[in-house]
């Protein structure tokens, strides 16, 4: 298994599906709604803190087993798409 890597939700659309996840160092990584099985509800919110393995493809990375920090804010400061906000 890839070691964790750690990072915090750029942004994550629910319609879409998908979003964007910033390291502290490298490129932003995709996240699917695919790599969210551990995660409550099934999205992400802007803010939160998350772990996950770095999963290499063409162009770029993509996040997998993303789950959220415990040490980090549950609610984030609002989310694409879906029209819901609240901290």
């Amino acid at each position: 298994m890839p070691p964790m890597t750690e990072g915090v939700v750029k942004w994550y659309d629910r319609r879409r599906g998908e979003g964007f996840i910033q390291r502290r160092e490298g490129p932003d990584v995709h996240v699917p709604a695919s790599a969210l099985a551990a995660v409550d509800g099934g999205y992400l919110v802007e803010g939160q803190r998350v772990e996950f393995e770095l999963l290499p493809i063409p162009g770029g990375f993509r996040a997998r087993s993303v789950r959220v920090r415990q040490d980090g804010p549950r609610k984030g400061r609002g989310e694409r798409g879906g029209g819901i906000t609240g901290d």
